[in-house]
């Protein structure tokens, strides 16, 4: 199957139950330790004669592509007598790609090389990188690369938890009582400390280069970082008068899902859609380019003044009250419906993705998980708290009512400054709605985990200009 072909909920269960199954066997077979307190298995090699630090191997890996690479490293690295560890799971190791969930720094390492010396260290890098050359590489930020689009990667560092990293060997498989004499690295981000020499050096190729057309952007800070890409703040100095653009990057193979959906896919979605939305009504952000740079695609965006709606909850204490929480639900509801009236299906309604202008427009962003209604797309996107929660199982995508669902999600959390939970729908009478009874069964009926018992547009605004109208008369 081509990566981004689109498959049905219940091929991607079944892909994914193969892919874990598979793996399990594989990693238990050549790691047979584990700790309880690491995400990690470890080989039955011997660690005790490790130093202390050294150059530590990286080997990177799609989840769909982990059984095979492991298999080929661990034959070679156990004929070596060289002591490794990898993700204990599937699950783990798309956490760790992913960057979220054990930091930026961890995305890609699947597998950690320990190699005794420099010299084992040059040599194994070599054999792993031509033996993983096959597979696709899921870049490991902050490491050196070995070469171009190689698999393997490689920094100095401690081989030893509690000195320079937290993250290596579990401290109860190998501490003997030696005292930590190092000090901890003050740039633990360079791959390469300046007083250490990097033995590597020479197999490095050049720095990839931006292509010509992103020269014409000044990059002045990043936004948001994850595995499938990053999203930037930068400066367009292509016209007489220099002005801001938001820079979207989808990296290949990042965050790559057993849906064979990964960062690269996902923003050339966005750029499909925006370019739907563009003759809507929905105020959707402009295309100004799109750029295609090593293994990256670019989508340089109109940058939209503003504060996103969770900002600006945050800045009135999360105590919105009654008129200022309805006249922004009424803005929320009517993008929404004009999204719809594209025919597009958001998926990724919250708060953040609203930006409220200073002359009070609202405006949408975020695009990359949305689908055109007539898709037959089934796997289901969104964020944590803005869409039905794990424990309700893994349903099919929605599409229309999803986004339903993810304006209640906002409008509780407007409303309550919590996210919502099944078991905390009570903070919506703590709320400044009194006397507005109404509203709260219609935030209640858009949570409705079935999502045809969902209110529909039209019983939202109805709600909305009513309660607007005896507010208005409550004022006078």
């Amino acid at each position: 199957m081509k990566l981004g072909t689109t498959i049905t909920l219940e091929d991607y269960l079944k892909s994914r139950a193969e892919y874990e199954k598979k793996y399990d066997q594989v990693v238990r077979y050549y790691l047979p330790f584990s700790h309880e307190s690491t995400l990690w298995r470890y080989c039955a090699l011997d660690f005790k004669s490790l130093p202390l630090n050294g150059f530590k191997l990286h080997i990177s890996a799609t989840i769909l592509q982990a059984s095979a690479v492991l298999e080929i490293c661990a034959e070679l690295l156990i004929k070596q007598n060289i002591y490794f560890k990898a993700a204990n799971s599937l699950s783990e190791l798309k956490k760790l790609n992913i960057g979220l969930y054990y930091g930026i720094k961890q995305i890609g390492k699947f597998i950690t090389v320990y190699p005794a010396n420099d010299a084992k260290a040059i040599a194994i890098a070599d054999v792993l990188d031509r033996a993983t050359r096959k597979f696709d590489c899921v870049k490991i930020p902050y490491d050196k690369q070995l070469r171009k689009n190689s698999n393997v990667f490689y920094r100095y560092g401690s081989f030893k938890k509690n000195q320079m990293e937290t993250t290596d060997l579990p401290i109860t498989l190998y501490y003997n009582g030696v005292k930590n004499n190092f000090a901890k690295q003050k740039h633990q981000l360079q791959a390469v400390p300046n007083h250490i020499a990097d033995p590597f050096k020479h197999r490095i190729e050049g720095q990839l280069k931006l292509a010509e057309p992103l020269m014409h952007y000044i990059f002045l800070k990043g936004l948001s970082q994850r595995g499938k890409g990053g999203t930037y703040l930068a400066m367009d100095t292509r016209e007489t008068f220099i002005k801001n653009v938001i820079i979207k990057e989808g990296r290949k193979n990042g965050e790559l899902d057993y849906d064979l959906r990964d960062g690269y896919w996902r923003i050339e979605n966005e750029r499909n859609i925006l370019r739907k939305l563009s003759t809507s009504a929905a105020k959707s952000p402009s295309i100004i380019d799109h750029v295609v740079s090593g293994r990256s695609k670019f989508l340089i965006l109109e940058k939209i003044d503003g504060v996103d709606l969770h900002f600006f909850m945050q800045s009135k204490g999360n105590n919105l009250n009654t008129d200022e929480f309805i006249q922004l639900a009424k803005k929320m509801t009517s993008i929404v419906s004009k999204i719809h009236e594209a025919k597009v299906s958001w998926g990724d309604c919250k708060l953040p993705n609203f930006i409220l202008q200073k002359n009070g427009n609202l405006r949408p962003i975020d695009f990359e998980g949305a689908a055109l209604s007539d898709s037959i797309e089934e796997i289901p996107w969104g964020t944590v708290g803005f869409k039905l929660p794990k424990h309700m199982g893994l349903h099919k995508r929605d599409f229309f009512t999803e986004d339903i669902y993810g304006l209640g999600a906002c409008f509780f959390q407007l409303l309550t400054g919590e996210y919502y939970q099944a078991n905390n729908v009570r903070l919506l009478k703590k709320s400044n709605l009194k006397g507005h009874g109404s509203i709260i069964k219609l935030i209640i009926k858009m949570l409705h985990r079935d999502p045809l018992q969902r209110a529909g547009i039209p019983e939202i605004y109805r709600i909305l200009r009513h309660a607007n109208s005896r507010s208005n008369l409550s004022n006078h």
